[in-house]
C-alpha cells in the first residue's frame, strides 16, 4: 500500500548515512568512477601512488597535485611519473592522471579546481631536515603544509583523508619536541587531521622503506647493518586499494591506523 512504500522510503533516508550519500554522488560525478587527489605526487611514495589510482578500476582521474609545471607526455611527465606504458591500455591509464599546480605557501589562492568532485585525497608530502635546512624547514613541510591541505580538503567536502606518517608516531604526543622533532611533527600533523573530522581517515604508518633513489642517509645506515624494508610500490598499491575500498563503501568510517607489518597484511588480504 502506499503507506508501507511511503515507511520504507523514509527508514532507507534516515539509515543511509552522509558518507554513503557522498559515496554515490562521487560515483556520479566522473560516470560511475571517483576522483583522487594526491598531495606530494611525484615524490618516492607519491608517484608509486599516482601509478596504482591511474589503474585502478574505482578512479575515474587522478588529481597529481605539485609545485612545478609538468607538460602532459613530455619526458620531464614520464621521469616524474614512471611506470606507465606507452600505447594502448598505457595512454588510457596516463590520460586518466591531471597534473594540478600549487604554492603551498598560498594553498587557498593557488588550488583552483584541484578538489573539485575529489572523493579521496592523499597526502603523501614530506621531507628530510637536512633537505628542508633544519628543523623549522622540515615542520613547514611536514605539518604546516599537510595541515594547509586537510583544511582545503575539509572545505571543498572530500570525504576521506589518507595521511602518510611514519611507524613510532603514537610516541609524538608523548615526548618533548627536543627528543624527536620528527616524531613531534608527524604527530601534531596525524592530530591536524584528526581535528577537522573527516568522515573517515587512513593514517599510513610504515617503517623502513625502500625508497630506491631517494633512499635517506638513516635508511642507507638501517639497510647496511640488513634491515628490509617495505617497497614505496607496495606501499602506494596497498593505499590505492584503500582508496578503492572507501569509494565503494567499503572502509570503515572514523580513523583508520595502518601501521608497520599491518601495512603488508592489508596488501596480501586485498591484491588481485
Amino acid at each position: 500500500c502506499i503507506c508501507c512504500i511511503f515507511f520504507l522510503c523514509c527508514c532507507c533516508c534516515c539509515c543511509c548515512s552522509p558518507r554513503q550519500h557522498r559515496v554515490g554522488r562521487w560515483h556520479r560525478a566522473m560516470g560511475g568512477k571517483a576522483v583522487a587527489a594526491v598531495f606530494g605526487s611525484t615524490g618516492a611514495t607519491g608517484r608509486e601512488l599516482v601509478r596504482e589510482l591511474a589503474h585502478s578500476k574505482d578512479i575515474g582521474r587522478v588529481n597529481a597535485i605539485t609545485r612545478r609545471k609538468i607538460e602532459a607526455n613530455s619526458e620531464e611527465w614520464h621521469a616524474a611519473f614512471p611506470g606507465f606504458h606507452k600505447g594502448g591500455d598505457g595512454d588510457e591509464h596516463r590520460r586518466k592522471v591531471v597534473v594540478k599546480v600549487v604554492d603551498y605557501e598560498d594553498l587557498d589562492g593557488t588550488l583552483g579546481d584541484a578538489l573539485k568532485d575529489v572523493s579521496v585525497a592523499l597526502c603523501c608530502l614530506g621531507t628530510t631536515h637536512k633537505d628542508a635546512g633544519g628543523r623549522e624547514g622540515f615542520t613547514k613541510v611536514d605539518f604546516e603544509y599537510v595541515q594547509a591541505a586537510a583544511i582545503a580538503c575539509k572545505a571543498a567536502q572530500v570525504g576521506h583523508f589518507a595521511l602518510l606518517t611514519s611507524s613510532g608516531t603514537s610516541l609524538g604526543g608523548k615526548i618533548p619536541r627536543w627528543m624527536s622533532n620528527y616524531l613531534w611533527t608527524k604527530a601534531k600533523a596525524e592530530k591536524a587531521v584528526d581535528d577537522l573530522g573527516f568522515t573517515s581517515t587512513s593514517m599510513w604508518r610504515p617503517g623502513l622503506l625502500e625508497r630506491g633513489e631517494f633512499t635517506r642517509s638513516t635508511e642507507k645506515i638501517a639497510k647496511w647493518f640488513g634491515a628490509k624494508g617495505l617497497s614505496c610500490a607496495d606501499l602506494g598499491k596497498a593505499m590505492s586499494l584503500y582508496a578503492g575500498k572507501v569509494v565503494k563503501g567499503q572502509a570503515k568510517e572514523g580513523r583508520n591506523t595502518i601501521e608497520g607489518e599491518a601495512i603488508r597484511e592489508f596488501l596480501k588480504g586485498n591484491a588481485p
